[in-house]
């Protein structure tokens, strides 16, 4: 904003110091009224002040004296803009809303990206019921990673990357203090902006019905055995209490149980999943969508 604001103030300087020297130099050998003079001035000075207009409304120029449209210019040739710009109105408009204030409090627009994780996490799993079964495990393998490098780091990080997801399933009750926000690594945040470009690009595809035929979706009955099952070996291996407690999906700022045992239980519950046949995996997955965190 300061380099648009001193090309503001001195454009009119600049034009007329300029348009004085054409004058000067144009009719410096003859003798002019005052009243030509300042015809020919006038006549220079919206010349150049044209010209300086125009070339300040080339992209080039643009980039560097307005940071306003160098932001949306680089936030437009990101690949995840360019995927959810292919998505619904509503999607981008939450994006680059999220991505403006962060930019404004300081950050660059990689860092922004970063801090909208949670943001792109809960569209993009809206979309995953119209992604194809590579999409889906994709996915859920990319949630596992995920849980398992903040588990490694601490704990508590993986289980708040559980409770601070954007979803229907928050407690009513708020925290008093913001909580610290998970870390991820660069390379999981990278595999992480990718996967959300393959969600929106499959869920696309899907809609178009250009998905390849698939085998034949389990029945209802069949998944339900099947979750009941793995919840059976969650309950056996974690406790009772763990097997609710991921049905319900409750995950309060203040666990009942450990930190790092919920997280174990959710990364145990996803991979049993994912060691389903596809088509039965996928259905579990979808189930259990709310799994599928940041």
């Amino acid at each position: 904003m300061i380099a648009m604001g001193l090309f503001i103030l001195l454009m009119p300087a600049a034009c007329a110091t300029f348009a004085g020297f054409v004058v000067w130099a144009s009719n410096r050998s003859q003798v002019l009224d005052d009243g030509q003079l300042i015809r020919h001035f006038l006549l220079f000075l919206a010349i150049s002040m044209a010209l300086v207009w125009g070339i300040s409304r080339t992209d080039a120029v643009r980039l560097r004296i307005d940071p306003q449209f160098k932001l949306m210019t680089e936030m437009q040739a990101h690949p995840v803009h360019i995927a959810i710009k292919r998505g619904t109105p509503d999607d981008l408009k939450k994006l680059e809303v999220f991505l403006v204030q962060q930019v404004s409090q300081g950050r660059n627009l990689d860092a922004a990206f970063v801090q909208a994780r949670p943001l792109l996490t809960d569209m993009a799993g809206r979309w995953l019921g119209y992604a194809d079964s590579k999409t889906t495990l994709m996915w859920a393998r990319l949630t596992v990673e995920s849980l398992m490098e903040l588990q490694a780091q601490d704990p508590q990080l993986c289980y708040q990357a559980l409770s601070l997801k954007p979803s229907t399933q928050q407690p009513q009750k708020q925290p008093q203090t913001q909580p610290q926000r998970p870390s991820f690594s660069a390379g999981n945040s990278n595999a992480f902006q990718r996967a959300v470009v393959e969600v929106y690009g499959s869920a696309g595809r899907g809609l178009r019905h250009q998905h390849p035929a698939s085998d034949r979706p389990p029945e209802f009955n069949e998944v339900s055995l099947e979750y009941r099952t793995i919840m059976g070996v969650i309950a056996q291996r974690f406790g009772q209490p763990m097997a609710e407690l991921l049905t319900k999906k409750a995950f309060i700022e203040a666990p009942a149980e450990p930190a790092e045992k919920v997280c174990a239980a959710m990364i145990f519950q996803l991979e049993a999943m994912q060691a389903r046949p596809p088509a039965m995996a996928v259905r579990l997955l979808l189930s259990n969508n709310s799994g599928l965190t940041d």
